[in-house]
């Protein structure tokens, strides 16, 4: 799957929510759309913290794909997620798009601990270490470089929600 390409600006102003969140579960489910029998992955985020938006204080976002009793749809590039992660999402059109997440990978920020203090990761693990490096390709080689911290997550959400605020002067 390929997505359209995401700087910070159009990653915020694109977004109906943006939020900080714990994934609590993600699991398959199969369901039903004009006559056909189709699998979802169901993600479950409580919010910890909402940049944008309004809202409860559970999300339930809707990912095309996944497997149920042996029979599933399989798309290539799509996010999969694991209970008791922290991430930052830049959700639009939940439900209505086969992937709820702006620019796909784009829309995804992973947190992790660092010296005691949380930092900001790209999906891939490389760290994100500035707003400006949204929508260009990362530099992995192999692995992850997790030994080099990303931005911390407090500037980062402190930049969204500076974005936020020059969208609307």
């Amino acid at each position: 799957m390929t997505s359209v390409p995401t700087d910070f600006d159009r990653l915020v102003r694109v977004a109906d929510e943006i939020v900080l969140g714990e994934i609590v579960s993600a699991h398959p489910e199969a369901f039903e759309e004009e006559g056909r029998r189709l699998v979802r992955t169901v993600v479950e985020v409580k919010v910890v913290d909402r940049l944008k938006g309004a809202g409860e204080t559970r999300l339930v976002l809707r990912f095309l794909g996944g497997r149920v009793d042996g029979r599933g749809l399989t798309i290539p590039g799509m996010p999969q997620f694991r209970a008791g992660t922290t991430e930052v999402l830049f959700i639009a059109g939940n439900g209505r798009a086969i992937c709820p997440l702006v620019g796909l990978h784009a829309g995804r920020y992973q947190v992790e601990s660092r010296d005691g203090k949380p930092h900001v990761y790209r999906h891939d693990g490389e760290p994100l270490r500035a707003v400006t490096e949204v929508g260009t390709a990362s530099d992995r080689q192999r692995e992850p470089r997790r030994e080099a911290a990303g931005m911390k997550l407090e500037e980062f959400t402190q930049a969204v929600r500076d974005r936020l605020a020059s969208f609307s002067r």
